[in-house]
């Protein structure tokens, strides 16, 4: 998938209380395991162009305990699987 279609789908999630999980999940021999062969785009471009993009709308990033501490939680579990 290129980078702008990943960043395009990032950026569907934007509303009040939106929360993108932007793990870096990829584990390599260093690590013991194969997840197979390492992705093909710069994750690091890609999360600087995502928080550039949400900047642009006044976001800013934060972690999960971050916004918990600021905000009041929502209780309710959405999954998509695609």
């Amino acid at each position: 998938m290129p980078i702008e279609e990943r960043l395009a789908e990032a950026s569907k999630f934007q509303g009040p209380g939106a929360i993108l999980l932007a793990h870096d999940g990829f584990a390599g021999p260093e690590d013991g395991v194969d997840d197979g062969p390492p992705p093909q785009f710069d994750r690091g471009e890609l999360t600087g162009l995502l928080l550039d993009h949400y900047a642009a709308r006044g976001l800013v990033g934060c972690s999960l305990g971050e916004a918990l501490e600021s905000g009041s939680p929502i209780e309710r579990s959405w999954l998509t699987h695609e």
